[in-house]
């Protein structure tokens, strides 16, 4: 494994996600100098390695071998669970037609990844209440015009 390829995944990971150094760094729980030192090729402590892996959606195993484990994780790669809920499948398929493999994620990734979908959905939902609560009351004034 050489340090700096696993510096340059990380560096990848970071740019796919579209964030400067000092972004990255606080989604990861770290300091801007820190991710400066890991695309230099240092390798992170675990927990920034799964905070990585998490936030770009790749496995730890990825980071450190590359394609090495993309290709071992082809050969054992299953369809996204069936006991996620039917929009968290459709979501997982859409993200899976981008390049973001959620199958290959290691146990313990679904469930946060379950809890994300929840509080998104969560959101969305009440936006779109307020919408259209907006929607009904611009509906009003036009009727009684």
């Amino acid at each position: 494994m050489g340090d700096l390829d696993v510096g340059r995944r990380i560096r990848q990971v970071r740019r796919s996600l579209g964030f400067t150094q000092a972004q990255f760094a606080a989604k990861i729980g770290t300091g801007k100098v820190s991710v400066a030192r890991y695309e230099a090729g240092r390798i992170p402590r675990a927990d920034i390695l799964d905070a990585i892996a998490l936030e770009g959606s790749v496995t730890v195993d990825w980071i450190l071998r590359g394609d090495k484990a993309a290709k071992s994780a082809e050969r054992r790669r299953t369809s996204v669970d069936t006991d996620l809920p039917p929009l968290l499948r459709r979501l997982a398929t859409l993200l899976e037609q981008n390049g973001v493999k959620l199958s290959n994620l290691p146990p313990g990734y679904k469930a946060r990844y379950q809890q994300r979908a929840d509080e998104l959905i969560g959101r969305v939902g009440r936006e779109l209440q307020e919408y259209v609560k907006l929607l009904n009351s611009q509906y009003r004034l036009h009727e009684n015009r």
